[in-house]
């Protein structure tokens, strides 16, 4: 009979500290009826409120015609995210704002895609192009 080896706790491995709240959003005025809102990182059920707060800020001005959500750098959107997108939609149009999604990646397109969402939303792959008009009407 083998020797009976003494049941040890074995301490699970530590991981790294996830990045805190890995999300980033700026909004920046161009002309006087249009606002982008570029959004930097993760969209997932921790950093949702962020940039739900964040992109709620961007509608506030009582001009505003336009709202370009800008996700071209945007690694991962959770279901969360995309009820933020559901959520300023709605928003916008309550107050007549164009709502244009900027997106070129995979890991935006795909949960468009997947959830028939894509349909309801104006996606670019472009943004220069988009705001051409409003840059040359402010000048």
């Amino acid at each position: 009979m083998a020797p009976r080896i003494p049941n040890q706790l074995i301490p699970a491995p530590r991981r790294a500290a996830p990045a805190r709240y890995p999300v980033a959003t700026r909004v920046d005025l161009v002309g006087r009826w249009a606002a982008v809102a570029a959004v930097r990182g993760e969209i997932d059920l921790v950093t949702a409120p962020r940039v739900r707060a964040a992109l709620l800020g961007a509608l506030a001005p009582p001009d505003l015609l336009l709202l370009v959500v800008d996700l071209s750098d945007v690694d991962f959107l959770a279901a969360a995210g995309l009820g933020v997108l559901v959520d300023v939609r709605d928003r916008a149009r309550a107050r007549a704002v164009d709502l244009r999604l900027v997106a070129d990646r995979r890991s935006v397109l795909r949960p468009l895609d997947v959830t028939g969402l894509r349909q309801s939303f104006r996606v670019h792959a472009d943004r220069r192009a988009l705001l051409a008009p409003h840059l040359f009407a402010h000048r």
